[in-house]
C-alpha cells in the first residue's frame, strides 16, 4: 500500500520534471514517461554490487536526462520562490524514508534531504561521552584492583576488558 506522503512526493517530482522537460523545448518522450512511472526495484550496475570483474555499462540516457531534469527543475523553482527547496527536501526524505527508487534519481540530481542543525554536535557530544566513559572506567577499575591480590588483579582486569570489548 502506497502512503498519502508517498503519491504526493512522487506526483510533486514527475509533475515539476514533466513541466521542466516542457520549459526547455523538448518535452518527454515515451521511454522517459515510462521509466518515471515504473522505475526499477534493484540497482543492477555490477559495480555497486561488488563483482569484482565489472563489464562495461551502457550509458543511460534516458535515466541521466531524467537526473539533469530533476536538477534543473529544483533550480528553477527554487530561482522563482525559495519556498520550493522546502518541497523538493519533504520529497526527497518522503522517498528515501520508504526506499523509493526515485530517491536514486533525486539523489544523482544533488537532490536531498537537509540534515537538521544538531545533527553534527549531537555525533561529537556521543563521542565525546563514550570517551569520557572509556577513561573514567579505566580510572575506576585501576583504582578498584590497587591493593588486591594478583589473582583478584588479573581476574578484575580481564572482567574490565571484557566489558570494554563489548561495549
Amino acid at each position: 500500500m502506497v502512503s498519502k506522503d508517498l503519491e504526493t512526493a512522487l506526483s510533486f517530482v514527475i509533475h515539476r520534471m514533466s513541466s521542466e522537460a516542457q520549459r526547455s523545448g523538448d518535452p518527454l518522450d515515451e521511454e522517459e514517461t515510462y521509466l518515471l512511472g515504473h522505475f526499477p526495484t534493484e540497482r543492477t550496475h555490477p559495480v555497486v554490487h561488488g563483482d569484482p570483474e565489472p563489464n562495461p555499462v551502457l550509458r543511460d540516457f534516458a535515466f541521466e536526462r531524467l537526473c539533469g531534469l530533476a536538477k534543473n527543475a529544483r533550480l528553477h523553482d527554487v530561482r522563482m520562490g525559495p519556498e520550493a527547496a522546502d518541497q523538493w527536501e519533504f520529497a526527497a526524505a518522503v522517498l528515501q524514508l520508504n526506499h523509493h527508487p526515485m530517491s536514486w534519481l533525486l539523489g544523482w540530481a544533488w537532490v536531498k534531504a537537509r540534515r537538521p542543525r544538531w545533527d553534527g554536535p549531537l555525533l561529537v557530544g556521543t563521542a565525546f561521552v563514550i570517551v569520557a566513559l572509556f577513561v573514567f572506567g579505566a580510572i575506576g577499575l585501576s583504582s578498584i584492583i590497587e591493593g588486591k591480590t594478583e589473582t583478584w588483579r588479573r581476574i578484575l582486569l580481564i572482567a574490565g576488558g571484557c566489558t570494554y570489548g563489548l561495549s
